[in-house]
């Protein structure tokens, strides 16, 4: 789970000129990976982040809409990946982390765990990053060596819990 995203497609999201274009390509993406038309959606820049393990950067945007979820759920879309929707509270924000961590992107988990802090508070996000500790590991850890380690930590609690 990477949220709707993507990269720069050199071709298809350049100006006139050559320049590549951040908006256009947000566009673009909003469009195949949601059905929804950018005009249909307010962006806002959310964060920039390094990801250490893949070397890249990743802008992160925040896309609100008036949509809602069910008329995006009918909207004619690519099948890159699955919808989800997810209540904005604590505990449904916490078990998204919790529950999706091996398939999420180390830069949706940066951003969810941001916008949580955001919206609950600092506690939130310090007790989040704590159940990371207690598997053994530090978030920014995690992040750095990637998605697939997290994966690792979580087969490692099911055999602790099936024994």
């Amino acid at each position: 789970m990477s949220g709707a995203g993507g990269a720069i497609e050199v071709g298809k999201d350049a100006r006139s000129d050559g320049v590549p274009d951040i908006l256009r390509s947000l566009a673009r993406e909003i469009k195949e990976e949601l059905g929804v038309e950018f005009h249909e959606v307010k962006s806002n820049l959310h964060s920039v982040i390094y990801v250490p393990a893949s070397r890249a950067i990743a802008l992160s945007f925040i896309n609100t809409t008036y949509l809602t979820s069910d008329e995006i759920r009918e909207r004619k879309h690519d099948n890159e990946a699955e919808l989800e929707f997810v209540e904005v509270n604590p505990d449904a924000f916490e078990q998204l982390i919790l529950t999706r961590t091996n398939a999420i992107s180390s830069e949706i988990l940066l951003l969810l765990i941001s916008l949580g802090e955001q919206k609950f508070g600092k506690k939130w996000s310090e007790g989040v990053r704590e159940i990371f500790k207690l598997r053994g590991i530090s978030l920014d850890e995690a992040i750095k060596r990637g998605h697939g380690l997290v994966k690792k930590l979580e087969d490692k609690d099911i055999k602790k819990d099936l024994t």
